[in-house]
């Protein structure tokens, strides 16, 4: 197809072309792909009837693949949602006896979401903190920490490396928000992921294949850190009988 598409308009001008040659390559690559992915994925009775299948109505390889995207697109949110939902759970309910509240949404979260926005200088846009979990004192609804919660690396780590960094043009009163990391899947074997988590204030892997340091530990670690982090920033709370006696004092 970029052949053609040379012979058609130059080189001097295919660049412009090029997102068309890519979109008319799509279905003979998809053909190739299809098949490929049928044999490595499927057992061999379903790779035999999704083939007779294919061989019989070509037109089914295309909707196979709609289908597989679909699958694919759906899962990703829907796994990432429920995975923040599932760390927000583990930690509420760990820290709450401490004073700590974890939550996914509510006014404390998009009252932080705005403060903690980073303007960008001239031509460049701001900086906007990656937040799925806020972590903050019940007694001084001070909010400490903010996670983010990724169920692989590949997803954007970049995003809450780049604005940690750019903490420093905050108003002093929040550059003391610390910044940490979640993870379901990666163990950050990989150097590169590795060091990028390591600028963060921690990251914590949900599996059991971590190799810890100082920075990065599995997340059973998590709920002692929060819990020091905090008696570190804001200090301990008042002796209280309950947690429900924190909500009584703040209702009233």
């Amino acid at each position: 197809m970029f052949r053609k598409a040379v012979n058609k308009y130059g080189i001097d001008g295919v660049g412009v072309k090029l997102g068309e040659v890519l979109s008319s390559a799509e279905m003979s690559v998809v053909e190739q792909v299809v098949p490929r992915a049928i044999a490595k994925h499927a057992d061999p009775d379903t790779a035999r009837e999704l083939m007779k299948l294919i061989k019989s109505h070509p037109k089914a390889i295309k909707a196979i693949r709609a289908v597989g995207v679909s699958i694919a697109n759906s899962l990703r949110p829907y796994a990432g949602n429920r995975f923040t939902k599932m760390v927000s759970m583990v930690l509420d309910q760990q820290l709450k006896p401490h004073g700590i509240q974890c939550v996914t949404h509510g006014a404390i979260k998009q009252r932080t979401s705005k403060k903690l926005i980073v303007k960008g200088a001239a031509g460049e846009q701001d900086l906007k903190p990656d937040i799925d979990i806020i972590a903050y004192d019940i007694a001084s609804q001070k909010v400490f920490a903010i996670i983010s919660c990724k169920t692989s690396l590949a997803e954007r780590i970049m995003q809450t490396v780049r604005w940690k960094e750019a903490l420093v043009n905050l108003p002093p009163a929040y550059r003391d928000v610390r910044v940490f990391l979640v993870t379901a899947w990666d163990d950050f074997e990989n150097s590169t992921q590795r060091n990028r988590a390591r600028t963060l204030d921690g990251a914590y892997a949900c599996n059991e294949n971590v190799r810890e340091d100082d920075k990065i530990k599995r997340f059973d670690k998590c709920p002692a850190d929060l819990i020091k982090l905090r008696n570190n920033l804001i200090g301990k709370p008042r002796t209280l009988s309950s947690y429900s006696d924190v909500k009584k004092k703040h209702s009233g």
